[in-house]
């Protein structure tokens, strides 16, 4: 099963509940994800502010953010490779691309 890393940008919390409007974009995000780990998916979350030292070791990311700036995030990255820009995937997305070939 190829590994799912989404590289998001600085959030307080990945449920989205934060604040006085949840966004709910974020919550059948973190749904999606429940499922998939409930399936044995090989997927995780980085957060820019938890996790800035896992960003900066993976140049091909930090490139694309420094050409393209933190509105890039989140990056959907399978198999080590950018495979979506700009938005949280669905559920069948990360699916598709948890059941990819590595290459």
């Amino acid at each position: 099963m190829t590994e799912i890393i989404i590289y998001e940008g600085m959030m307080c919390c990945s449920t989205g509940l934060c604040g006085p409007e949840p966004d709910q974009k974020l919550i059948e995000f973190n749904d999606a994800m429940d499922r998939l780990k409930a399936e044995n998916a090989n997927v995780k979350r980085l957060n820019l502010s938890a996790h800035i030292t896992l960003f900066q070791d993976n140049k091909e990311i930090m490139q694309v953010i420094q050409k393209e700036g933190v509105k890039v995030l989140p990056l959907v990255c399978a198999g080590g490779k950018i495979v979506m820009k700009q938005k949280y995937p669905s559920y069948d997305e990360l699916k598709n691309f948890t059941d990819r070939e590595s290459e």
